[in-house]
């Protein structure tokens, strides 16, 4: 042992009581900041004059000193024999170290019963830091048990006394004196039945569970309790949080250990989904049948789990489902259900922790995905019906002829009709009803002829109109020729060039629209 170590009780060094006061202050003021312009090495001298003289608070000090390894080297074993000299001689400072070694247990082998004696000691005198420290001791159950009543009452008597931390336990313990009220009255309601309660214990549970592989090393009796009273309900959340209880007991376990808990875990989780539709039980089943976890990978029955809880209005789902949609997991690719439903998750995140943000800037991608998508059907429709073009022009063609042809029937049938009744009405006709039936008829085909041109050059340049209408007066005027005007051959010739010519413009207006697609 060195120098400053020597043994204080072999030299004792005689002093004053006035000069033992004054050296004791002089320390406390270095420690205390009081006289900066002395180092804390003259603190601890100061303390050991004090207690080489035989006084107690000298021995106390000292023994702060050699255990904070403050002004000198750090000395467990004696700073223990000081406090125990110091306690013994009747001092409270020295009683409270005592107690405080015997609390953290480096000076000396940790003993809470010792510990709560020491403070008890010195709290016997009034002391504010016994009382403080024996009220620690109620509060946390050291060495005594816990009593948070008396806690509160040791705590008033230490802030009386002046201990400035005193007040703040005053007020943790009232706070944790209404959250026991609270919890026990909490308790008896879910022992009665009550759906919230129960419900309220058992997501407390959840969080005790987490990290524990059994439900009796984390939880208390009253929480086993309500956990084998929820057992036997039949109520779909709390069948869904008790699913939740086995979950995250299932995650800690051991793989050779947990089926038993993935059991109970999944048959929870299936009654509460399943059996009675609960949405977060939905979307967790859904979840497991999506990713193949602890169950057969199913995307359809994910697909449909997802589907009823997002009908149910959970967010969650919703924003599966849009995912569902987006790839075609479990169903077919549909982009506009997948924009839909992101946008119900966007609309009702705030019910949910979905991020709102990444929801957003999905919901953008999915626009621009969907207009690029109808853009690429778009121009797959018009390179298959670009093959098809000609072919249906010319299956048009026939069509709109053989109206024509029908309506040329019907329009000779009025003919011969009308000239039987001027024959028969008109004796002495004044007109030529042969030659006005026939200057009519040729008339309104010539129309028709010129009317098919105008809509098909139309068409070729604006892109609007019907250029099949000219069929109609074709085939209408090339009946009526035959029919007609067989017996003047000029007559037929010239009439075939104007069908002819309508053909011939229609089959440009083909190549024309062609070439301007592509």
């Amino acid at each position: 042992m060195d120098e400053q170590n020597t043994n204080t009780a072999q030299e004792p060094k005689v002093l004053t009581q006035e000069e033992i006061e004054h050296k004791i202050q002089l320390g406390l003021d270095i420690l205390n900041g009081k006289r900066r312009n002395l180092g804390r090495r003259t603190a601890f001298y100061s303390f050991r004059d004090a207690a080489m003289a035989g006084s107690a608070e000298g021995k106390a000090r000292l023994s702060d000193l050699y255990y904070r390894a403050d002004g000198t080297e750090r000395n467990y074993d004696e700073a223990f024999r000081l406090a125990t000299e110091a306690a013994n001689e009747g001092n409270t400072f020295g009683q409270n170290l005592l107690g405080v070694y015997y609390t953290q247990g480096r000076a000396i082998e940790r003993n809470v019963d010792e510990a709560f004696k020491w403070f008890s000691k010195a709290a016997d005198k009034g002391d504010p830091d016994a009382l403080y420290y024996l009220g620690s001791c109620y509060y946390d159950g050291r060495g005594v048990e816990k009593d948070l009543y008396q806690a509160r009452l040791i705590f008033e008597k230490a802030a009386n006394a002046g201990q400035p931390m005193a007040g703040g336990a005053i007020k943790m313990i009232d706070d944790l004196i209404e959250k026991n009220e609270q919890e026990e009255d909490r308790y008896q309601k879910a022992v009665r039945g009550d759906h919230d309660s129960i419900a309220s214990i058992l997501r407390d549970c959840i969080k005790k569970l987490d990290g524990h592989i059994t439900f009796e090393t984390a939880l208390s009796e009253k929480e086993l309790n309500i956990i084998r009273k929820a057992e036997m309900m039949d109520d779909p959340e709390c069948e869904y949080l008790l699913s939740e209880c086995y979950r995250v007991t299932a995650v800690s376990t051991a793989e050779e250990h947990r089926q038993k808990t993935v059991d109970s875990w999944l048959k929870h989780l299936e009654n509460s989904a399943l059996g009675r539709s609960y949405p977060p039980a939905l979307h967790k089943l859904g979840t497991l049948y999506n990713t193949g976890n602890f169950v057969n990978k199913d995307p359809e029955m994910a697909f449909g789990c997802y589907l009823q809880a997002a009908e149910r209005g959970y967010p969650d789902s919703m924003l599966s489902l849009s995912h569902c949609y987006e790839i075609g997991n479990g169903t077919e690719t549909d982009l506009g259900q997948a924009l839909e439903w992101a946008q119900k998750a966007y609309d009702n995140a705030k019910a949910s922790n979905l991020n709102i943000t990444a929801i957003g800037n999905r919901i953008h991608d999915l626009k621009i995905r969907q207009l690029e998508e109808e853009a690429r059907q778009k121009k797959e429709e018009e390179k298959k019906g670009s093959g098809s073009y000609g072919l249906s022009y010319i299956w048009s063609l026939i069509d709109f002829n053989v109206y024509g042809i029908l309506a040329a029937v019907g329009l000779y049938l009025f003919t011969v009709l009308f000239r039987a009744l001027g024959a028969g009405l008109l004796t002495q006709p004044s007109i030529d009803v042969h030659g006005f039936s026939r200057f009519i008829l040729v008339l309104i085909s010539a129309a028709g002829i010129f009317f098919g041109i105008f809509v098909s050059l139309l068409s070729i340049f604006t892109q609007i109109g019907i250029p099949f209408l000219a069929f109609y007066p074709s085939g209408l005027l090339w009946l009526f020729l035959v029919i007609e005007l067989h017996d003047h051959a000029q007559y037929f010739t010239y009439m075939t060039y104007f069908a002819l010519a309508v053909t011939a413009i229609n089959l440009i207006f083909i190549a024309v629209r062609t070439i301007r697609k592509y």
